[in-house]
């Protein structure tokens, strides 16, 4: 029973990872267009935060230099009309629940 609790857990754990990337990249894009950003600008996580829940835990996670995800992983550099990437430490360590396929259309960025 154990082991299947705690594969479960993972799972969720990555669910709310790849929930995350979601919410930063429609952040983006309704920053890109409210601002007209052209693509490939590069944008602070701070300018974000304003298009996300007051309160939540990736509004305040995304107030911390650099962003970092729920495992103190680096999101790397934000671009307009570029996926945000899902940091190689967090992919390795749900490597055994959420294959490449599961994060899509998010890249596994490289160390």
């Amino acid at each position: 029973a154990v082991p299947s609790f705690l594969r479960a857990r993972q799972r969720s754990q990555a669910v709310t990872a790849l929930t995350d990337l979601r919410l930063i990249d429609a952040a983006l894009d309704q920053l890109a267009l409210e601002e007209n950003l052209p693509e490939g600008t590069v944008v602070e996580p701070s300018a974000i935060i304003p298009y996300l829940k007051p309160g939540s835990k990736l509004h305040t996670r995304l107030q911390t230099t650099p962003a970092m995800d729920v495992f103190g992983n680096p999101y790397g550099i934000l671009r307009v009309g570029a996926e945000p990437g899902v940091p190689a430490a967090t992919a390795l360590r749900f490597s055994d629940v959420a294959d490449a396929e599961f994060w899509a259309p998010f890249e596994i960025l490289s160390e």
